[in-house]
């Protein structure tokens, strides 16, 4: 019988008639709870086996499950109706997380909680209560099976892929650091653009492409049964496996699909679903060292069963891709073709070939060079949900896109560009700064308080308050931000390198987010809507071992408290 994996725990802890009393208890939405979940369980447990990717994280983690006493894994239903048994495993969770790290595990909740819609203070029961029943069954199977450190990492490492493989795209980004996942914010170089750009940029002639050759590949895959085998795989496929850091995106087709625009090199404006495959592609993308490969789901392109078909809803997100892979020449890709269980290898494996190849023909079909395209089949071997429902089948006949290598785009300089804003009007920000991420957040429906924003280009010297010229440029635009929403409330919190005792870096951050504050006040910001923290030398985003890493924690974070 095979090992029950820790995620499969969660799952069978987890039910959807538990995240419904769960829901009732915290008074959420059950919709919302129910989201929230299911981010949260891929997402912790892929924390826990991030924290024991180097010696002294697994070294940690074992201590904390052989020495920490946990008593008999409690029954949801207990953890759900009584309050105190709730807040006893809830601070329990959270904090084994943060013994495990020292970084800012609150942003689990903060993320869930913009993600999902439940409150901040149901985030944070929610992620405690996940990561205490992960922990107590860690703990359960190290006295069963007599687990050693090594054997504990082993197990957790094994289960790395699967697990990030059903994190929501939207956390990749905001817990990389968590979840283990290469996420490095940078600057792209764009001319100042116009926000009027072409929702699609496919002429007429090319769509009829497209039409053209869905309807030759639809004919020709229905009367061939044997389709053969097609592929350009350029690298070992063992040493691909391994490598695979993977990105799942997420689109409840029970909610609304709300599109957003996404710049693209060259000044192209891709307008395309929020958190979709494609919003998820675009964000790696325009990041700095991504790691590669990089596997993304193609979530909105399922398929019927034993069919290879190309829907009609799904040429949309065809052409959104067909952009994105003109807006990056030299990307490559692989596309992996995936079924459900149903039938038999014989029939699995050609018809995941066949699958990953009609995608491929209608890239080819809106003028992709047919060499930037690889194919891939994977049959029945990489599910991602269960096969024993029909929704589940559904979920895995399904194509991946890997990302195979793309070429870094020559450094230029800092660009500025236009951002919507309330009533017309526009700010001119610096595209991809920390104002520009900030004002992004304000322009879109739905967003809440409590997000936090770090202040990236205002970095500072050893025991210095100083503001820099750059860092200049930021604060006027932070002042235009707060000018043209005047219901907008922020914290600024300083921080501090580990040079230096307490009572000198605590007093030091504060004073660093009161320089802030006051050259706000100075521009003729309201000081009641500026509060100020101090953080001294906790919560760190970098080593404190290396001058680089010092540096990175000398910094102020911009915190969202009233919109």
């Amino acid at each position: 019988m095979a090992t029950i994996t820790p995620l499969d725990h969660l799952r069978s802890v987890f039910t959807p008639s538990a995240v419904n009393n769960l829901a009732h208890s915290l008074n959420e939405n059950r919709t919302n709870t129910q989201k929230a979940i299911d981010g949260l369980l891929p997402t912790v447990t892929a924390g826990v086996i991030n924290g024991v990717s180097d010696k002294d994280g697994a070294k940690t983690l074992y201590y904390l499950l052989t020495n920490t006493p946990f008593a008999t894994e409690s029954d949801i239903v207990e953890l759900i109706g009584t309050g105190s048994e709730r807040q006893k495993a809830t601070e329990s969770g959270n904090g084994l997380l943060k013994k495990l790290y020292d970084q800012r595990v609150h942003q689990v909740a903060q993320e869930t909680n913009q993600y999902s819609g439940v409150s901040l203070g149901s985030a944070t029961t929610l992620t405690g209560l996940v990561a205490s029943v992960l922990m107590g069954f860690l703990h359960k199977q190290i006295v069963a099976r007599e687990l050693t450190q090594a054997q504990l990492a082993a197990m957790l490492h094994g289960e790395v892929d699967a697990t990030r493989s059903v994190i929501p795209a939207m956390f990749g980004v905001p817990l990389a650091w968590f979840i283990g996942t290469a996420y490095n914010p940078v600057a792209q170089v764009v001319p100042v653009r116009q926000e009027t750009a072409l929702a699609s940029g496919l002429l007429w002639w090319q769509w009829l492409l497209i039409a053209l050759g869905l309807f030759l590949l639809t004919l020709f895959l229905l009367r061939s049964c044997n389709l053969n085998k097609t592929t350009a795989e350029q690298t070992n496929d063992s040493g691909m496996a391994a490598a695979t850091d993977t990105v799942a995106s997420d689109l409840d087709g029970n909610e609304p699909q709300v599109r957003t625009g996404v710049d693209l090199p060259g000044g192209r404006k891709l307008n395309i679903v929020e958190n979709s495959f494609n919003y998820a592609l675009a964000m790696f993308l325009a990041t700095k060292n991504g790691q590669f490969p990089k596997v993304f789901t193609f979530d909105n392109l399922t398929f019927e069963p034993n069919l290879a078909q190309v829907t009609a809803q799904a040429r949309s997100d065809v052409a959104d891709l067909i952009q994105i892979m003109q807006a990056y020449p030299s990307l490559r890709i692989r596309i992996e073709g995936n079924t459900d269980s149903t039938g038999t290898d014989a029939t699995n494996d050609p018809l995941s070939s066949e699958r990953a190849e009609a995608v491929k023909q209608a890239l080819i079909a809106g003028g992709i060079e047919p060499d930037r395209i690889a194919t891939r089949e994977r049959g029945d071997t990489k599910p991602v949900a269960t096969n024993e429902t029909e929704a589940g089948r559904e979920k895995n006949r399904r194509i991946d896109v890997v990302i195979l290598s793309l070429s870094a785009p020559p450094a230029g300089p800092k660009v500025r560009v236009a951002v919507d804003a309330p009533d017309g009007r526009k700010l001119i920000l610096t595209d991809q700064s920390f104002t520009y991420q900030l004002a992004r957040f304000l322009a879109t429906k739905g967003s809440r308080p409590n997000k936090s924003f770090l202040f990236d280009e205002l970095r500072f010297d050893t025991n210095t308050a100083r503001i820099t010229p750059d860092a200049q440029v930021e604060v006027n635009d932070l002042v235009q931000i707060m000018k043209t929403y005047p219901k907008l409330h922020i914290r600024i919190v300083g921080y501090t390198d580990s040079v230096g005792p307490e009572s000198i870096n605590k007093p030091l951050s504060a004073a660093r987010a009161n320089f802030v504050k006051v050259a706000l006040v100075k521009e003729g910001i309201n000081t009641s809507r500026i509060t100020t923290g101090k953080e001294g030398e906790e919560e760190p985003i970098a080593t404190n071992q290396t001058a680089k890493g010092r540096h990175r924690n000398r910094r102020v974070e911009i915190v969202v408290t009233r919109l």
